[in-house]
């Protein structure tokens, strides 16, 4: 042993003699532990778990949450204890994140919930009544003797578990099908003038080699091809001061297929960048064209693409064409002549078709040639015929159409519109992405101009401007913005659109439909996550508690909005909900994961069809708050509705779903079937559709039932060749099934058609509408039209 290690044990023997030896405890603080590994907890009765060996002023911050939210319920959450409430019998996990100092401490306690002495109908012990099914029978068996820790006496009678009851069944209905041959046939296409049919032409021919031009989305350019974008950045321009076009030989190119003039598209960056054919006044609008062109591209593929503009007060919307909606490929390195058809828009501010990098990959030179448009479809207008609106005035309170924004504020649409239906509900602008935006920005004082982000506002900020923020917002280290030591932080709402939306259907005498505040798909992934910051991975999502808060914020903020606009006598209804009951479809594709879902703990493979449970909280605060919104303004004849499809299959589920809401006191109104039907599927029987209207009006005649986006598809092939004649037979069915359960006593309210014709809807290649244009009726629209006099009169 060496003398330096001699020494140090010298002294630390002579040390021992001074100092006394510490007892264990004082050697390292203490850990924290919870008072018990398991508690037991009788369905709505509570426990409190305690944090104990640390006092609770050493306590930094505990956060309280539980594994299973639908069997337990925390509340009363503090450093040191958190009050447990058994919601249903089954077993959770409570886990206590305790900071003490620089460290975090995970502590868990298993919960038992037992069943309470009442007894209690869950979807996991009772048939589902079916139409036509008369042996719908319930048995429970009797609860467990009381667990010994629970007092013998109750302090108040136990809060049952959410329950399903018996549905009465419905016998089977049959839907007659008339005969296609008995319906009208559409009126024929019009003949298109010669003179017109070709809007325009530019092969460069006539155009000087070397004629150069930087022209940008408006201008002359050559020929009327102009840049998608030009100027510096530094001059709050598109950063693409290089770029040009220029007539040149097309001998001179390195490949073979074309020796005349060539429009040259020269870029530098962009990969968006390319020759744009600014035709605004070219087409007419509401018809359709073919585009062709020869187009060429060395070392980049390319796409065809359109900037539109409907109305000044928007801004320009861009699309790609290709075939069943995925954008098609032009191959590099040769010529390649291109054919798309272009359906123009009724209402048009600036129209353009521009090639650009497929995919945004590349930004070679461009070259095209050989342009032309021609016109292949002509519009037919007759504004004599009957008004739906009219027709059906007496039988539903609403006859409504589902639209983009475009069409209630252009001139063509808007009358269209309002001269046909008297409700409107918009295709995507009050959906919670739309509200919300997509991508987060930073803080911002309230009267600072819009990003194109979202912004945040601190609380102060946001009250200030009428946000209702709850009280216990602040609470959740969730809500602090970007990180853990962030400012607390709410969101911008942005409601230019849903503003301008309001203003156009009460000037235009049209109701409107909100649509929707809560929905699994098209919200944007940071309102589920930490610090509001958009990360990957269930870890980031906040806790179920702090969701609520968040949930509870956005709800009450669009409704404050909007029901303080001056144009709020528009407001008739509202989807709260939509389709939660399919929201665990999103966990398969992987596209829309249900945030929701997992938060809130919602999957269960127990429930037939859906495999979601039919009592989730946050649907019911939803409707809550809603309600609460409507009582506060006194617009309690707004109606508050859960909007699902597929309400045929196992309508069931959505009676027992509503119950669920419903059952501290009616705030949801009724339901909104959707009807995106198919006149092949066999899914889609119009008998499925009567039957659940009949199972609707005779368990829950206190609900208005509305059908909220009604059209119905066909594709016709070689082997099932199929006429408009076909898929009036086929809405003939669905406006009987309709009609006779309202004639039998249903209490269905609205009657809503899905986009103002086949051209603009998003199954424009089923062609589902009762119109092929503005006011150009298909023999759809005659068989809704003649079936009020039949099934009604």
């Amino acid at each position: 042993m060496n003398k330096g290690v001699k020494r140090v044990l010298v002294s630390a023997m002579a040390l021992s003699l001074i100092v006394p030896a510490a007892a264990p405890q004082a050697n390292a603080a203490a850990k924290p532990k919870l008072n018990a590994k398991t508690v037991t907890v009788t369905v709505g009765k509570t426990k409190k778990v305690t944090v104990k060996n640390v006092k609770a002023k050493k306590i930094k911050k505990t956060t309280w949450t539980a594994a299973k939210k639908n069997i337990v319920k925390l509340s009363a959450k503090k450093k040191d204890s958190v009050t447990v409430k058994g919601a249903k019998a089954g077993k959770s996990t409570v886990t206590a994140k305790v900071k003490v100092g620089k460290k975090t401490y995970t502590l868990k306690t298993t919960v038992n919930v037992k069943k309470n002495n009442k007894p209690v109908q869950t979807p996991n012990v009772t048939p589902q009544a079916t139409p036509g099914n008369t042996s719908a029978v319930e048995s429970n068996k009797p609860d467990e003797t009381q667990t010994p820790d629970e007092p013998s006496v109750p302090t108040k009678e136990p809060t049952p578990a959410p329950s399903v009851r018996v549905l009465t069944p419905v016998e089977v209905v049959e839907v007659p099908k008339k005969d296609a041959d008995t319906f009208p046939t559409t009126p024929p296409q019009a003949v298109i003038d010669e003179a017109t049919k070709v809007a325009y032409a530019a092969d460069f021919e006539n155009v000087p080699l070397d004629t150069k031009s930087e022209d940008a989305v408006t201008g002359a350019g050559i020929e009327g091809v102009v840049l998608r974008g030009h100027g510096k950045d530094a001059d709050g321009g598109a950063g693409t001061s290089k770029d040009y076009l220029q007539v040149v030989d097309g001998e001179n190119l390195p490949v073979n297929g074309n020796k005349s003039h060539v429009l040259h598209c020269h870029r530098e960056s962009k990969t968006w960048q390319g020759p744009m054919m600014d035709i605004t006044s070219k087409l007419e609008e509401g018809c359709t064209y073919e585009l062709k062109a020869d187009v060429y591209c060395q070392n980049t593929d390319l796409m065809c693409s359109y900037q539109e503009q409907t109305v000044e007060e928007l801004s320009a919307g861009y699309g790609n064409f290709g075939v069943n909606n995925v954008e098609t490929k032009i191959p590099m390195g040769k010529w390649n002549t291109v054919r798309y058809e272009i359906s123009v828009p009724d209402d048009k501010y600036y129209y353009g078709l521009y090639f650009e990098s497929f995919n945004g990959v590349g930004n070679d030179d461009i070259y095209i040639d050989n342009i032309t448009l021609t016109k292949i479809f002509q519009v037919k207008p007759d504004k004599s015929i009957p008004k739906l609106k009219d027709v059906y005035k007496d039988v539903f309170p609403i006859v409504g159409v589902g639209a983009g924004i475009s069409s209630i504020l252009g001139k063509n649409g808007s009358e269209f519109i309002a001269d046909q239906f008297s409700g409107y509900t918009p295709g995507n602008e009050m959906k919670p992405d739309a509200v919300l935006g997509a991508t987060p920005g930073k803080i911002v004082k309230p009267d600072e101009e819009e990003s194109d982000n979202t912004d945040f506002l601190t609380i102060a900020d946001a009250k200030s401007i009428g946000y209702i923020v709850p009280d216990d917002y602040a609470s959740f280290v969730e809500n602090h913005f970007k990180s853990e030591a962030g400012e607390v932080a709410v969101p911008r709402l942005k409601f230019d659109k849903v503003d301008a939306i309001m203003k156009a259907c009460h000037e235009k005498g049209v109701k409107l439909r909100g649509h929707t505040l809560v929905w699994h798909q098209q919200t944007p992934v940071f309102f589920f996550q930490q610090y509001y910051k958009t990360t990957k991975g269930e870890k980031y999502n906040v806790s179920r508690d702090c969701m609520d808060s968040r949930l509870e914020f956005y709800i009450k903020t669009v409704l404050e909005h909007i029901l303080t606009s001056p144009y709020a006598d528009c407001l008739y209804g509202y989807d709260v909900v939509n389709e939660y009951l399919h929201s665990r479809n999103a966990e398969k594709d992987g596209k829309y994961p249900s945030y929701y879902g997992l938060i809130y703990d919602t999957y269960d493979d127990d429930v037939k069809d859906h495999k979601v449970t039919l009592f989730p909280s946050y649907l019911k605060d939803a409707f809550t708050w809603a309600h609460e919104m409507l009582v506060k303004h006194n617009r309690t004849d707004v109606k508050l509705f859960y909007n699902d499809y597929n309400c045929y299959q196992n309508p069931q589920n959505i009676i027992h779903l509503t119950d669920y809401i419903n059952s501290d006191g009616k705030v949801c109104d009724g339901i909104g079937m959707q009807a995106h039907l198919d006149i092949t599927d066999k899914f889609h029987n119009p008998d499925g559709f009567a039957n659940a209207l009949e199972l609707f009006r005779v368990n829950s005649p206190e609900l208005e039932i509305q059908i909220t986006e009604l059209d119905a598809g066909m594709r016709s092939t070689e082997a099932n060749p199929l006429t408009d004649q076909d898929q009036a037979a086929y809405y003939d069915q669905i406006m009987n099934a309709i009609l006779t359960s309202k004639k039998k006593g249903g209490n269905i309210t609205g009657l809503i058609l899905w986009s103002l014709y086949d051209g603009v809807s998003w199954r424009a290649q089923n062609v589902p509408c009762v119109f092929n244009g503005l006011y150009m009726p298909k023999s759809s629209f005659y068989a809704v039209l003649n079936a009020k006099k039949e099934y009604w009169d």
